[in-house]
């Protein structure tokens, strides 16, 4: 990473008081739930233990905005992986349906889905990525427009046929403080037994701080990724329609620890 590490220890504020309580409450459900010891995944795959650990909160799942508890968004992980988590989801903000234009002009033919076009794919600040659809993607960091670029690239000829899909800072800015001014970073362990998984709650921590600039260096610096994933709908009244999956903005736990600052 580039420039200066922001990972230090703080203290909440005092004018901050609803966040404090709302951090007291959630470490004496956390210690709760770390009290029950092994508790069984509540559904399989990379999303059981976020899933597991809301179903102990009596959270309902759901897609909204907003964070988990209170004003703290939650992010768990496996004591033992370093995998990536999603800060949060967002289509670009320009131009108008643009899941559908993206995943028609630059998507990839899928036998999955009867040859039609779909688009996974990952992408970064840093250099452009490779796509099977004859199609390359980065983001560049506009300073002057204020915005984050998707730029498309001819994979064989290299000439750019896109700059003109962007998210703005400020909608950007926003998703940030709507759900991420506080994130609980939850950590367990995983033992499997007689073919079901099986979580330790272990630690919890509280993450502040992640600014638009320090977003901005994140990405800049190659730690935030855009997993795009647009896919079309297979049977049904809306056969042939886009089917957006989220477009999610992505960070190893390790690595956001050295944007924001732990209370």
């Amino acid at each position: 990473m580039s420039g200066t590490r922001y990972l230090k220890i703080t203290k909440v504020k005092k004018g901050n008081e609803k966040m404090s309580k709302s951090y007291e409450a959630l470490k004496s459900e956390f210690k709760r739930i770390e009290q029950m010891g092994w508790v069984e995944s509540s559904r399989s795959g990379d999303t059981g233990i976020g899933k597991t650990f809301e179903d102990l909160l009596d959270k309902i799942e759901d897609n909204l905005a907003l964070p988990d508890f209170d004003d703290i968004e939650i992010k768990t992980q496996r004591q033992a992986t370093s995998s990536m988590i999603t800060l949060f989801t967002k289509s670009p903000d320009f131009p108008r349906k643009v899941n559908t234009l993206l995943r028609e002009e630059y998507g990839s033919d899928s036998p999955q889905y009867d040859g039609m076009k779909i688009l996974h794919t990952t992408i970064k600040s840093t250099g452009f990525n490779t796509h099977i659809g004859g199609y390359e993607f980065k983001i560049d960091v506009d300073q002057d427009l204020q915005r984050l670029v998707l730029v498309v690239r001819d994979s064989t000829s290299k000439n750019i046929v896109a700059e003109n899909i962007y998210w703005t800072f400020q909608k950007i800015e926003n998703a940030l403080e709507k759900k991420l001014k506080f994130i609980a970073y939850v950590t367990a362990d995983e033992k499997k037994e007689n073919a079901k998984t099986y979580f330790k709650f272990n630690n919890i921590r509280l993450l502040t701080g992640l600014t638009l600039g320090r977003f901005l260096q994140a990405l800049q610096d190659g730690y935030i990724m855009v997993d795009i994933r647009i896919g079309v709908y297979n049977t049904g009244k809306n056969k042939g329609k886009t089917h957006d999956h989220g477009t999610g903005f992505r960070i190893k736990l390790e690595h956001l620890m050295n944007y924001a600052e732990i209370v």
